[in-house]
């Protein structure tokens, strides 16, 4: 009786699986490496920059031509830049593959600088510090008076006492205010000590009473249509009725 023909062990047409893992590893290997080989950055573009120049940002962005694409962390490297430039409000990097990147940043500007031993401490209209400043510098801002206890690290919002806390916070609501009604160029400077009586400058004479600060937009916003009526040079006091009307007593 013929004897049946045994199959060999291992003689079938598929590879063994440990060849065909082995394949795919090489493969994502290969891929891997001519993505670093080939996929590198050839151009970094900025924009919106007007303080700072490319290359600062560049450096602080830690960005490199010639560097390889997959190794750039958007997330860590726009928190480099915000960080590192106190100027910089918001950045945003965008890689266009295979080998451009480019970076959009919006910037902060000085508004308001405060005394603080014998250094200007430039401020943003949040109170986060930009820089410390010269006398120079600080005519160029809205002078602040009335806080005590200033600390603060370039590129963070100020601190100041417990007890100025709410002076603290009714001034940023001010400064933004301010700046809502574009009257930065005008109001030269700003008062704190009494938080329920802030006390603006116009020009150089004119004295404007907010008291605690409350619908300071909307009071700002009626300060500038009126402001045609207003000598800056002129001794005076601007205040605001129930009413809703601008009072101007010239004194």
């Amino acid at each position: 009786m013929a004897e049946g023909t045994k199959k060999k062990k291992g003689s079938g047409t598929g590879l063994p699986l440990r060849y065909v893992l082995l394949a795919v590893l090489l493969t994502v290997f290969a891929v891997g490496l001519g993505s670093l080989i080939f996929f590198r950055v050839s151009s970094v573009e900025i924009r919106g920059n007007e303080r700072y120049s490319d290359e600062t940002i560049l450096e602080a962005a830690g960005l490199r031509v010639g560097s390889a694409m997959l190794s750039v962390s958007r997330g860590r490297t726009e928190s480099n830049i915000v960080h590192k430039l106190s100027y910089v409000d918001t950045a945003r990097v965008t890689l266009y593959y295979p080998n451009r990147i480019v970076v959009s940043v919006t910037e902060r500007y000085p508004m308001a600088a405060v005394r603080v031993g014998g250094d200007w401490w430039i401020l943003d209209k949040n109170c986060r510090l930009l820089e410390y400043g010269t006398g120079e510098k600080a005519a160029d801002c809205v002078v602040i008076s009335g806080l005590n206890g200033i600390n603060g690290t370039i590129g963070d919002i100020i601190t100041v006492e417990a007890q100025d806390e709410t002076r603290l916070s009714r001034l940023t609501m001010v400064l933004n205010a301010v700046d809502e009604a574009g009257l930065e160029g005008e109001i030269t400077a700003i008062s704190v000590e009494d938080p329920g009586n802030l006390l603006l400058t116009y020009g150089k004479r004119i004295t404007v009473e907010l008291k605690s600060g409350e619908e300071a937009s909307r009071k700002l916003q009626l300060l500038k249509e009126v402001a045609d009526m207003l000598d800056p040079e002129t001794e005076g006091i601007v205040s605001f009725g129930a009413d809703g009307e601008v009072h101007y007593l010239r004194k």
